[in-house]
Parts: structure tokens; C-alpha cells; sequence
């Protein structure tokens, strides 16, 4: 795609595209062994506030869409059996300002309302640990000046429990 991937340029919503091949080649192409993740091997979960070339990225992409309203287990369960038979592990990618700012907590600034709940989130992050290996994790986009009530610190703590006792049930 030739247009930019962003028009705020947010480094959160660029990593994808990045992940993807789809951005920062030069860059991408300074890690050794970086090979891009095709699409359709992506689920892409909880995502609601995109600018305009954001929204025309993701819906012209191979990228499985999951909305807001469909993040828990059973939505997840059911993405994750649309994912194609070559993938084997997982890479979570967990940005907290995925959680609603109005019943969680602002995890930053970018923070919008109309996401799911802490519970939601924990039952989808079930859902990934009982299909596949979870082979690397990360949370980010965590601001901690903006979590005035600490919900999204406790959903976060929450979070890298459940994903502990996931990776240590593996072994």
C-alpha cells in the first residue's frame, strides 16, 4: 500500500503495520532474521478509534477484525478458528488502552471509550492460552499519569498473572 499508514504518525498503531511488512522496511530490515507476519495470520482485537487512513488500511488489509463487542473468549475462540492451520504460537500484543475509559481507566492519552471490560479482555486472553502456545507477550501503551483510578494498573497486574500462570502451565 502506498498511502501512509498513519496521519497522527502514534507509534502504538504503527507497530502493526510494521509486524505485517507493511511499513519502516528500512528499518524492519535492519533486524536480523525479521521476516513479516502475513495478515491473515493477524487477529486484530478490540480496535475502535482509527483515523481515516487507519480505517482504509485496516479494511482493504488481510487482518481478522475483531470488534470491540466480540472480545472475550467465545469471539476470540472463534477468530482464533479462523486463523490459518500454519499457525502454531501466538504473540500477544496487549495495548491497555484496548480496555473502555469509561468503566476501566484511561491507559494514555489515545484512550477511547466503547471497549471491552477488564473481564472481557481476561476471558480473550483465556481463550488465546487454551489454543496455542503463547510464545512472547507484550503490554504496552501505558501511561501511568492518566490511570488516575488505577483500574488499568489492576486489569494490567491482573493480566500478566493470568499470562504467568498460562506460560507456567505449559512447561
Amino acid at each position: 500500500m502506498n498511502n501512509p499508514p498513519s496521519e497522527s504518525g502514534f507509534f502504538d498503531g504503527m507497530a502493526l503495520a510494521m509486524l505485517t511488512g507493511d511499513c519502516w522496511r528500512p528499518l524492519a530490515g535492519t533486524v536480523p532474521g525479521f521476516r513479516p507476519v502475513p495478515q491473515n495470520q493477524v487477529v486484530l482485537a478490540g480496535a475502535r478509534d482509527f483515523d481515516e487512513a487507519e480505517r482504509a488500511r485496516v479494511e482493504n488489509s488481510a487482518l481478522l477484525v475483531l470488534p470491540p463487542e466480540r472480545v472475550h473468549g467465545e469471539g476470540m475462540a472463534g477468530a482464533l478458528a479462523e486463523l490459518p492451520s500454519a499457525v502454531r504460537r501466538i504473540y500477544l500484543h496487549i495495548d491497555l488502552d484496548v480496555h473502555d475509559r469509561a468503566s476501566v481507566g484511561a491507559a494514555n492519552d489515545y484512550a477511547a471509550d466503547g471497549g471491552p471490560g477488564a473481564e472481557a479482555v481476561r476471558s480473550a486472553v483465556g481463550a488465546v492460552s487454551a489454543a496455542y502456545p503463547i510464545a512472547a507477550v507484550t503490554l504496552s501503551a501505558y501511561d501511568p499519569a492518566t490511570d488516575r483510578d488505577h483500574g488499568v494498573r489492576a486489569a494490567a497486574l491482573e493480566l500478566a498473572g493470568q499470562l504467568g500462570a498460562a506460560a507456567g502451565g505449559r512447561g
